[in-house]
């Protein structure tokens, strides 16, 4: 069954953790992790890939950890998914160019379609959803 990898779930959730404190107070991510029960290399590494994509802004030192860089308004959850998984496909052969059975394949359409909706209906949601819990 599809589903959204650990790094993306994280990915989200630290998202939506920092939303909920301040947006523009800088937050350790050490204590993120200490506080969430994260793992801390795992969250340093999706919060670097987010801050070079823009998503995040980071400053080192003492005060030093990440905040937004936008409204939670503005980040959409479908580019922060973009971001930290690719595309998404809902079967190999649509990421896969050498497909063995691409001349053959009787499901490449629909699996594309599905592909799409999901797409979309992750765009109808920001990260200020995730934060209030909406989901409709």
């Amino acid at each position: 069954m599809l589903s959204i990898s650990r790094k993306s779930d994280y990915g989200l959730l630290l998202l939506t953790l920092i939303a909920r404190s301040s947006r523009n107070r800088y937050l350790s991510l050490k204590q993120l992790s200490v506080k969430n029960r994260l793992p801390y290399k795992f969250i340093s590494q999706i919060a670097s890939r987010l801050a070079a994509a823009g998503i995040l802004k980071s400053r080192e030192g003492l005060r030093g950890g990440y905040r937004l860089n936008h409204k939670p308004e503005e980040i959409n959850v479908a580019k922060v998914l973009e971001i930290l998984e690719g595309s998404v496909v809902a079967a190999t052969c649509q990421s896969d160019k050498k497909c063995a059975c691409q001349n053959i394949c009787l499901h490449q359409k629909i699996m594309t379609k599905v592909s799409s909706a999901i797409t979309q209906t992750m765009q109808q949601y920001s990260l200020a959803d995730l934060v209030r819990g909406n989901s409709a």
